[in-house]
């Protein structure tokens, strides 16, 4: 890009396109500061928005060293007017950071009001509503938003908004309540999502979309295609916890005994539990995770 035919204000890969919004002031905005190296980085960082840009973009494009452009860099960050983010060697002006939190938040609330009854969001889903920025921008600011605790991240790893609250509305929570009950019934041998929906008189997209409010829950314990309660299992732990104390590990037998139940549930129980973190396999036994 030049002024008046030339001079060169920025250095470019190709055509800038012609309706960008602010593309105008944000060139005319470095006329001033051709020879104020400083000023010239920030003008390209603020000019990057939330797609950020690195150190060699800003040696091409501004025409100053490397080691000087490394060094305002630096000296930006240390100011705090610009974030290097992850180790990607990205980085944004502070401004277009903080925006990108604030619209980070604005879509976890969109998604909450969207569904009220999900006490969590799964953060592809919250990414999806962002796919044109960097991957290395969107996890810094989610992670720095959960740092202020403007956003709260569960166990899990699913996120939700400070103010979210997890209580479910009340036709959602009676049906949960029914299904919950059936599966403690069932102890160690639940029924399938078929045979729930025909004990319960429910289709079975309501059976499926109140288990998974469950299981965001805590309230109940996936494995392949059963779902046990999870008090009963969180019972069991302990006794399996006892078993390996004294014989270093559990064996399915073990957990069959523990959980009164059939190979047919107890294999797919075991390896729920493994992926949870509880235990792993070590040949024919299941030994604990260390905490």
């Amino acid at each position: 890009g030049t002024l008046g035919g030339g001079v060169v204000i920025q250095a470019l890969e190709r055509r800038l396109p012609k309706r960008k919004a602010n593309l105008v002031d944000a060139l005319m905005a470095r006329v001033p500061h051709l020879d104020d190296g400083p000023a010239l980085v920030r003008a390209a960082l603020e000019a990057s928005r939330d797609a950020g840009t690195n150190a060699e973009a800003l040696v091409a494009g501004t025409g100053l060293r490397p080691e000087l452009v490394e060094k305002i860099l630096r000296d930006l960050g240390t100011a705090g007017r610009a974030r290097a983010v992850g180790r990607s060697g990205l980085w944004l002006a502070q401004g277009a950071f903080e925006q990108l939190g604030e619209r980070i938040v604005a879509t976890v609330e969109k998604l909450h009001a969207k569904d009220k009854a999900q006490d969590s969001l799964l953060v592809a889903s919250i990414r999806a509503h962002h796919e044109r920025v960097p991957p290395a921008a969107f996890d810094d600011a989610l992670e720095s938003l959960t740092e202020s605790g403007t956003l709260v991240r569960a166990p899990s790893g699913r996120i939700r908004h400070k103010d979210h609250s997890d209580e479910l509305p009340p036709e959602e929570k009676a049906r949960c309540e029914k299904i919950q009950a059936q599966l403690a019934a069932a102890a160690g041998q639940p029924p399938d999502v078929e045979e729930l929906c025909g004990l319960l008189n429910l289709p079975k997209p309501l059976v499926v979309r109140s288990l998974r409010l469950m299981e965001s829950r805590g309230m109940v314990l996936r494995a392949d295609t059963w779902w046990f309660d999870a008090a009963f299992i969180d019972a069991g732990k302990d006794k399996l916890r006892a078993i390996a104390a004294k014989e270093g590990g559990f064996t399915p037998a073990d957990a069959r005994g523990v959980y009164e139940t059939t190979r047919k549930w107890v294999i797919p129980l075991l390896e729920a539990l493994d992926k949870s973190g509880f235990s792993r396999r070590a040949g024919g036994k299941r030994v604990l995770r260390q905490a």
